[in-house]
């Protein structure tokens, strides 16, 4: 997964203005329109908090410091950012000042960008693990008319058969693989269903709504951490809440991913690939290792 390769040094502000005892009075006025209080001091591991109208140089100690090498779903960091003096953590290599990562820096594009792609990973792993099983387009429809007959929802399910009835008839000559033109949630909701087999189960409702929302949340996320949205992250709660979420969608992409490997199709066609290969091998020994073996 993208998202689990992501490092503090990935969004660390690098562009600091530093204490300066020379210049009180200036950095006085950065304080004020950054809305800070800590700057700081240059080539050392010190900083300099505000305190009215003067500053008091500190030590950076261990909890405001983080390696720019941690990973950003590390708890340490999780917790270095809920405690620490304006949710701001400084970035320390060494003894060097590498930074400062801030609440709002996991607003950054770059893990909006991860996740989205880790998504579209899952979403097409989903629709694999479906089509393992020898689940169609009109499976899905099936379910669809079931719930429009049955569920709480009716009216809600019958626009949704109507519509992708429609959809589906018309996309029919443009070659669209089964299941591809249905979006996550009703994929979802079938997979945790009886006519689905319960071939991807989650756990509760809110669990599914989790995935749902953190997916339409990256893909719906505007460009600059500099504008402000419904699903930025600038408190210790919405921290958490972003932490909790990530670590749902975690655990279900991991789930997915073994459920397909467990599958016996696709270990099948693993064994298949493999013994190809392995008689290329042995029929242009040892030539053919160039291609196969890397």
């Amino acid at each position: 997964m993208k998202i689990k390769s992501l490092t503090v040094g990935d969004i660390t502000s690098q562009n600091l203005r530093y204490y300066d005892s020379s210049c009180e009075k200036e950095c006085l006025g950065v304080c004020d329109y950054l809305n800070i209080d800590l700057l700081p001091l240059i080539g050392q591991a010190q900083y300099a908090e505000r305190q009215k109208n003067i500053f008091i140089v500190k030590q950076i100690d261990d909890e405001t410091r983080i390696s720019p090498f941690v990973s950003i779903l590390d708890h340490q960091f999780r917790r270095r950012l809920n405690i620490a003096r304006h949710n701001v953590v400084f970035v320390v290599d060494g003894k060097i000042i590498k930074g400062v990562v801030h609440i709002s820096d996991l607003n950054r594009n770059g893990i909006i960008q991860a996740i989205q792609q880790d998504y579209v990973l899952f979403e097409r792993n989903l629709r694999h693990l479906l089509q393992l099983n020898e689940f169609t387009n009109l499976d899905v429809l099936e379910f669809m008319a079931s719930l429009a007959e049955k569920s709480v929802n009716r009216k809600y399910w019958q626009g949704q058969f109507d519509s992708y009835s429609s959809i589906l008839k018309e996309k029919k000559k443009e070659g669209h693989s089964d299941l591809q033109l249905f979006n996550l949630s009703h994929l979802l909701e079938f997979s945790n269903s009886e006519l689905g087999r319960f071939v991807f189960p989650i756990s509760t409702p809110g669990e599914k709504k989790q995935l749902t929302d953190l997916r339409n949340k990256v893909m719906h996320a505007k460009d600059s951490i500099d504008l402000s949205n419904n699903h930025e992250i600038h408190t210790a709660q919405q921290l958490n809440k972003f932490y909790n979420t990530v670590e749902v969608f975690i655990r279900y992409y991991e789930l997915l991913e073994e459920k397909i490997c467990a599958h016996v199709k696709h270990c099948r066609a693993i064994i298949l690939d493999n013994a190809s290969k392995l008689k290329i091998i042995g029929d242009h020994y040892p030539n053919a290792f160039e291609y196969f073996i890397r």
